[in-house]
């Protein structure tokens, strides 16, 4: 029993992992007529990805909305995420 506790534990870490990169990937990498300067780096996206999550999870793959979502809760941002955030 236990260990199907675990392996669905894993399972259930891999895919939250796999929808971070997917949702930071939507917030940060822009549209290609976008400057490569202005796309967001792995450094960046990795830095927001647990307040995507603790703050804007319910929208999740719209990168407008997690980014206003991101922008209207910027008080609450992690040290890292507000750096992405300022301009």
């Amino acid at each position: 029993m236990r260990s199907k506790q675990t392996k669905a534990f894993r399972n259930l870490r891999l895919k939250n992992g796999v929808l971070a990169v997917l949702a930071l990937t939507a917030v940060l990498v822009l549209p290609g007529e976008v400057s490569a300067q202005q796309q967001g780096t792995a450094e960046q996206r990795h830095a927001c990805t647990p307040d995507v999550f603790r703050l804007c999870r319910a929208y999740i793959p719209n990168r407008k909305r997690i980014t206003a979502c991101l922008e209207h809760h910027r008080r609450l941002l992690s040290p890292e995420c507000q750096l992405v955030f300022a301009h």
